[in-house]
C-alpha cells in the first residue's frame, strides 16, 4: 500500500515507531554531502539498494515509471529496468519508513519529506525576485557540499552540475541583493564565496569590483582587476570582458595619467643692458629683459653683474706681424693682406716673407720635419 501522512516510521537506534501528524514536519531528505534520511534528528536507516531509487525520485519528482527504469537502468532493456523498478517500490511500500507515493505511472515523495534541494531552489527563486537575501545563507551553507558524493551515475553527474550552477548564481544575486541595500560586507562574503566556487567566472570577480568601487577603495578594486586579469592570461590566455575593463575604465585612466608638477610662479634672472660706452652696465629687471628661468636637467643661467668702472678701450699699438719659420706669420692679423699670407702656405709653395729665408715646397720635406735631404740622386 501507498504511504501516506499516518504511516509509521522506523528509526534507527531500535526505538519504537512514532507516528508523523501534520503538525510536525518530520522527514527531510539530504543529498548534498551524502544520502541521509532523517525523521527529526533522527537518521532513518535505508538499504544501499533502495537509495538510489530515493535520491533519484527526490530529483526527478512527478517522473513516470518509464524514465525513472531508464536512468537507474540504463544498460538492461526496458522490459527488465521496469521489473526491477516495480521490486525496488514493492519493497519501499513493505518498509513502515517508507516516504514514497506511487499513484499510477508517477511516482514522487510524500509532501512531508523536505529535500535540501529543493530548499535550494526555493531560495534561489525568493533572491531573485528581490526577497531578503539573509535567510539564505544557511541553505548556501548546506550548498558548498557536492550533491551525494561518490555516486557517479549519469544522472547523478548531470544534477551536480545543474545544483552547482544553481548555488552560483543564487551567491550572485545575493552579492547583487546586498549592495543595493548598501551592505558592502555581506556582498563582499557573498562574491568570495562565488569566487573560491569557481575561480576562473568572471561573474564574483567583477562583483568583488563594485563592491570596492562602491566603498571607495579603487585601490582595492584595481587590484582585484589585475589578480583576475593576471589568473585569466596564465591559464586561459584570455583577457577579461569589455564589461569588466568599462567597470574600471576611469580608474584605470586616472591610473596610467602621467602626474603633472604643481605650477609653480614664473621665475627669472635679470638680463645685463649695456648702457653708454664708458658707463657700468645696468640693469633692467622689467619682463622683457628676463632670462628663461632654469629648468631640470640644465643649470640655471645667472647674469655677470660687473663690479667697478669698465676699463676704457686701449690705444696701444697693434704688434707687428712676426714671420715665422718657413714665412708663415705669426702675430695678431690686422688687414687683408695678412690674413691671406697666413693662409697661403695650406696652398704650396711659400716665399719669404723676408730675405735670406730659402724656400721649400712640398718635394722639400726634410727641412720642415728636421731631417737632412738626402743625397740619393
Amino acid at each position: 500500500m501507498n504511504c501516506d501522512k499516518s504511516t509509521w516510521l522506523s528509526t534507527a537506534g531500535g526505538t519504537a515507531p512514532q507516528p508523523v501528524s501534520d503538525a510536525e514536519p518530520t522527514v527531510r531528505l539530504l543529498l548534498l554531502g551524502g544520502f541521509r534520511l532523517l525523521h527529526g534528528r533522527r537518521p532513518v536507516v535505508v538499504p544501499r539498494g533502495l537509495q538510489r531509487t530515493i535520491a533519484l525520485i527526490g530529483l526527478r519528482p512527478g517522473a513516470t515509471r518509464a524514465q525513472l527504469a531508464g536512468l537507474l537502468w540504463p544498460e538492461v532493456p526496458e522490459e527488465r529496468a521496469l521489473s526491477s523498478l516495480r521490486t525496488a517500490l514493492w519493497r519501499l511500500r513493505r518498509d513502515p519508513s517508507c516516504p514514497v507515493i506511487a499513484d499510477g505511472d508517477t511516482v514522487r515523495l510524500h509532501p512531508m519529506v523536505d529535500v535540501d534541494v529543493d530548499e535550494l531552489a526555493r531560495a534561489d527563486a525568493r533572491v531573485s525576485q528581490g526577497g531578503d537575501p539573509r535567510p539564505a545563507a544557511a541553505v548556501l551553507a548546506a550548498g558548498r557540499h557536492d550533491l551525494l558524493p561518490g555516486w557517479y551515475d549519469d544522472w547523478v553527474l548531470l544534477e551536480r552540475e545543474r545544483l552547482r550552477q544553481l548555488r552560483l548564481h543564487l551567491l550572485d544575486e545575493m552579492a547583487r541583493a546586498h549592495l543595493r541595500a548598501g551592505e558592502h560586507g555581506e556582498a563582499l562574503q557573498a562574491a568570495l564565496e562565488a569566487m573560491a566556487a569557481e575561480p576562473l567566472r568572471e561573474t564574483p570577480h567583477r562583483l568583488v569590483v563594485q563592491v570596492h568601487l562602491a566603498e571607495g577603495n579603487a585601490c582595492e578594486a584595481l587590484h582585484a582587476y589585475f589578480d583576475y586579469r593576471d589568473l585569466l592570461r596564465r591559464e586561459l590566455q584570455l583577457e577579461p570582458s569589455a564589461a569588466m575593463r568599462a567597470l574600471i575604465s576611469e580608474v584605470l585612466a586616472s591610473h596610467d595619467r602621467p602626474r603633472q608638477a604643481p605650477a609653480q610662479p614664473a621665475r627669472g634672472v635679470p638680463r645685463l643692458v649695456p648702457g653708454p660706452a664708458g658707463d657700468r652696465a645696468t640693469v633692467r629687471a622689467h619682463p622683457g629683459n628676463l632670462l628663461p628661468a632654469p629648468t631640470a636637467g640644465h643649470p640655471p643661467v645667472r647674469a655677470p653683474l660687473l663690479r667697478g668702472p669698465v676699463p676704457a678701450p686701449s690705444t696701444r699699438p697693434d704688434p707687428a706681424p712676426v714671420a715665422g719659420d718657413g714665412g708663415v706669420t705669426r702675430g695678431p692679423a690686422r688687414s687683408q693682406d695678412d690674413v691671406v699670407a697666413v693662409r697661403t702656405p695650406l696652398a704650396g709653395t711659400c716665399h719669404p716673407a723676408q730675405p735670406g729665408v730659402p724656400p721649400f715646397g712640398p718635394g722639400d720635406r726634410s727641412r720642415k720635419d728636421g731631417r737632412r735631404p738626402s743625397s740619393r740622386p
